[in-house]
């Protein structure tokens, strides 16, 4: 019978108090990734904590490659049209046509309009060639105007898009201009990279086995304490019908580990 993981005592800290900690601590070109199911509120932390970042580092630009799927929940949508900080940026600088852009935002989120008879391969082209030049621009920025690339369903860009070799190229090699924040559903479907190379992982429960060993590849830390603590995670449910949760945050430096509340 295998032993039970053991745990150390993890501090839990208020949402609002973690959120301003993390826009005054996060580094250019630092990489952060989200793991959890859909639904569990990580679009909504990494609004909150790019939204931070650029509070406190106005230096510092963001870009979010997000494919817009019918349906889907908008709060990428609504962040981006949130007063106060430009966390989307015309990206490309040039090309970019009218269709992409939404009104009262400030820039553009790179997505496809719904159009009728559309092919879902289509729609995929599209976003590879657009997400491509996002990815390539935002590697090669200059020194002193780093780059956030929010990477909305990474397993999305990864796989389906074909994208993983795109996206390894700044995690592996971005710092300090091009740091990549991947949120990731299918923890399977993803680089290791995505793991590895996270100053910042945020970790909601799932349930699902497959996607539960890949936290052995974060590194520095203990997968069977990661499985454990999660479990641990409280959870509220919402007028949408979904069950978000509070995030274990681990930090890289220092070998840190937080519960970030709801």
């Amino acid at each position: 019978m295998a032993e039970p993981a053991v745990t150390r005592d993890v501090r839990r800290i208020p949402r609002k108090e973690f959120v301003a900690m993390f826009g005054q601590e996060y580094h250019p070109g630092q990489h952060v990734t989200f793991l959890g199911p859909s639904g569990r509120g990580k679009t909504t932390l990494a609004g909150q904590l790019l939204l931070s970042v650029r509070k406190h580092q106005p230096q510092i630009t963001g870009v979010i490659l997000h494919g817009k799927i019918k349906g889907r929940d908008r709060t990428i949508e609504r962040l981006a049209t949130k007063s106060g900080y430009p966390i989307v940026t015309k990206w490309p600088v040039r090309g970019i046509r009218a269709k992409y852009k939404m009104r009262n935002s400030h820039g553009a989120i790179l997505r496809p309009l719904d159009k009728a008879g559309s092919s879902p391969e289509a729609e995929n082209e599209l976003l590879r060639g657009e997400y491509k030049k996002a990815i390539h621009r935002s590697y090669h920025a200059p020194m002193n105007k780093p780059v956030i690339v929010v990477v909305d369903e990474a397993h999305q860009t990864h796989s389906d898009l074909k994208l993983m070799k795109d996206c390894e190229g700044p995690l592996m090699r971005g710092r300090p201009v091009c740091g990549v924040w991947s949120l990731v559903q299918r923890g399977r479907f993803v680089s290791y990279h995505v793991y590895d190379q996270a100053e910042w992982v945020f970790v909601y429960y799932d349930p699902d086995r497959d996607n539960q060993r890949r936290y052995s590849e974060i590194g520095d830390v203990d997968s069977a304490e990661i499985q454990e603590l999660s479990r641990s995670l409280e959870t509220k449910s919402v007028k949408d019908g979904s069950t978000i949760s509070e995030a274990l945050c681990f930090r890289r430096s220092g070998n840190q580990l937080y519960i970030v509340g709801i």
